[in-house]
């Protein structure tokens, strides 16, 4: 209930969330833990669907008796070019990886030219045949290969989703103390009372309302252009309007009797 308050405090009253400064970081870690888990939500609801349907409409695509694919020496051959492209799998003989990760779809997994690919929220991870040791396959074998699969998705899906909390919560303290450190100078040059303490634990919570709005927008499938910029244009922004609510340090007077 506590961690409700602090976050309907960070969300809708930044006016009264500089009074957060006092908090133990601890309980401010155990937050943007939360948050963090709170925020891939969205990423969680399409991913995991992606990848099992993905699955499914791979194998049978490939299982159709019209489907003539194989691979040869690590690169994937279609006898009739007949690229599949949905919503959740792409089979493609003529786009590689590396076209892929320049222009990645939001969710969806696929085989390439040279390898395997898995998109989460933009995000694009690649496996090349040559890592997964398919060197030279017939459709019978490839299919094989993917039930073979089926087995670890037990694993990596779960393996997928700590990864994927860990490289965000990761990257959120890395954001957070950075524009801590930038709060503490900029308090010192505008005479702000602002320990590194107090400065960290606001600017973990001046990441809050930006944090709500990009789950969704997540929500809702979309892509906005440059999205890391205007999220940490919108953190920064959050952070500079909380420290202006600082009080500012008092000159002492010193009085001089005649």
């Amino acid at each position: 209930m506590e961690m409700f308050r602090r976050f309907l405090i960070s969300t809708y009253l930044p006016k009264k969330a500089v009074m957060l400064r006092f908090e133990h970081p601890n309980k401010t870690i155990g937050y943007v833990l939360l948050l963090t888990a709170f925020s891939l939500l969205p990423a969680l609801l399409f991913m995991i669907p992606t990848i099992v349907s993905g699955y499914q409409n791979a194998v049978q695509h490939i299982e159709t008796p019209s489907t003539a694919v194989y691979l040869e020496d690590f690169k994937l051959y279609e006898k009739e070019k007949r690229n599949v492209s949905s919503s959740s799998f792409t089979l493609d003989s003529t786009i590689t990886t590396e076209e892929i990760s320049s222009a990645p779809p939001l969710y969806g997994i696929g085989l390439l030219k040279d390898g395997v690919f898995l998109a989460i929220k933009g995000q694009v991870q690649v496996y090349s045949y040559e890592l997964l040791g398919w060197n030279s396959l017939s459709k019978e074998n490839l299919l094989h290969h993917l039930k073979d699969i089926k087995n670890t998705l037990f694993i990596f899906i779960p393996l997928s989703v700590f990864l994927l909390f860990c490289l965000t919560a990761g990257l959120k303290f890395i954001q957070i103390t950075l524009f801590a450190v930038i709060g503490l100078y900029a308090s010192r040059f505008t005479k702000r009372i602002l320990t590194f303490k107090q400065a960290w634990v606001l600017s973990a919570y001046s990441s809050t309302p930006m944090t709500v709005l990009f789950m969704v927008i997540d929500l809702l499938s979309y892509s906005a252009p440059y999205s890391t910029s205007l999220y940490l244009v919108g953190v920064l922004f959050a952070y500079v309007f909380i420290l202006s609510r600082l009080p500012i340090k008092k000159e002492k007077r010193t009085s001089l009797n005649a």
